[in-house]
């Protein structure tokens, strides 16, 4: 389960767009190398990795690849 708590500044939510990026049919995996900053670092990347569900950039420091399940921003 993954909860997410949505922030607000001005009345605008801080996360505009969510990308869905493997799914049951397509699964899609990066390696280490293939991990890249989303939206010049205002975003998020979310891998399945054998450590556990980390961020693109987490996934980079314990030298890890996995599943990319999404992207947020």
């Amino acid at each position: 389960m993954l909860e997410v708590k949505l922030i607000y500044t001005d009345k605008k939510p801080k996360i505009t767009e969510v990308e869905r990026i493997s799914k049951q049919s397509k699964r899609i995996y990066f390696r280490i190398k293939d991990i890249r900053s989303v939206r010049n670092g205002t975003g998020l990347l979310v891998l399945s990795t054998p450590k556990g569900i980390l961020s693109g950039k987490e996934a980079r420091k314990e030298q890890v690849g996995g599943e990319a399940l999404f992207k947020i921003w």
